[in-house]
């Protein structure tokens, strides 16, 4: 895993509890920015 990809999955990480808290509309915006890679 490279750096930009190990940054992504930190950031994943910290962004998941407060998508859950969102609901579906996070994992619409999590897709969204995650380029529409799941």
């Amino acid at each position: 895993m490279n750096k930009p990809d190990a940054a992504k999955a930190a950031a994943a990480k910290a962004w998941d509890r407060p998508y859950k808290l969102i609901g579906g509309n996070g994992l619409q915006l999590r897709v969204a920015t995650d380029g529409g890679k799941t």
